[in-house]
């Protein structure tokens, strides 16, 4: 990890990871931005060289050369790696279909709009 990266932020960047996407525990903040950024689990496409892959991606991230969506910062790593922005739904054409479906799309959105330390 290049911590000289973490420089790289303003403040209102670095204020808004600390507030909104690090992960923390009774107040406590357990990341830097140097780690929250190699957080993502997975590698698509699956390789033989994860290591290497996770670097690229952290030399990516790190240099503010791509971002990932919000749900990937606010849930990778966690107890609900929830990382989809968008999901695509059906509703049965019933009453009961139709509350289902809004109860499941609710679930969808309650994790996928942050953590619930």
């Amino acid at each position: 990890m290049k911590a000289e990266r973490d420089t790289q932020f303003t403040y209102l960047g670095l204020q808004t990871l600390y507030d909104r996407y690090f992960i923390h525990s009774e107040g406590i903040r357990s990341e830097l931005p140097r780690c929250s950024s190699c957080a993502s689990p997975w590698v698509w496409p699956p390789t033989r060289e994860p290591r290497r892959a996770a670097i690229e991606f952290y030399d990516l991230i790190s240099s503010f050369d791509y971002m990932t969506s919000t749900p990937q910062l606010f849930n990778s790593g966690t107890l609900r790696p929830q990382l989809s922005s968008c999901f695509l739904t059906t509703v049965p054409d019933d009453l009961f279909g139709i509350y289902s479906a809004i109860r499941d799309n609710a679930m969808l959105s309650k994790w996928a709009g942050g953590r619930n330390d």
